[in-house]
């Protein structure tokens, strides 16, 4: 028998935890399908948790979804980058809403601010050292998301 987990997750003071039946696997069989109905905003965590035929019961990797409804989604490529530029892609729930975005330093200093539309933009990095830094992207309507860079 096959469960999946939803993780224990904080949810208005309450402790979250589902276990939904994915029923018993067939010989062979290495993929499965669900659809969480009723996700949390922001992070949330699944495993799976099966018997094996001799009984021992084995869990899956952990694996995080993070299920944002803010309307915000950002894409970047390539990570790492050996070129000394990335290519971000925004889009908003308005078409219309503008955009900015931040390099940020491993301890929080804010390195250079870029202005940017959306669609596709080229973000030039020409200027920093090999190494490890963050991108925030935000919004006219403070809807933010942060996704790290990696200069090779």
């Amino acid at each position: 028998m096959l469960q999946l987990l939803l993780l224990p997750e904080v949810l208005g003071g309450n402790l979250r935890k589902k276990v939904v039946s994915l029923g018993t696997a067939q010989s062979g069989q290495d993929s499965y399908q669900f659809i969480d109905g009723a996700p949390l905003e922001g992070n949330n965590f699944y495993r799976i948790a099966g018997n094996d035929l001799d009984g021992k019961l084995t869990y899956s990797p952990v694996k995080l979804v993070r299920f944002d409804a803010s309307g915000l989604t950002i894409a970047l490529s390539p990570v790492p980058t050996y070129t000394h530029s990335v290519q971000l892609t925004t889009s908003t729930a308005a078409d219309d809403e503008p955009v900015a975005a931040c390099l940020i330093s491993p301890i929080g200093q804010v390195l250079k601010l870029y202005t940017i539309r959306q669609g596709q933009n080229l973000l030039e990095l020409g200027g920093f050292a090999k190494g490890v830094y963050f991108l925030k992207v935000s919004t006219m309507k403070n809807k933010s998301e942060v996704r790290k860079i990696v200069i090779q």
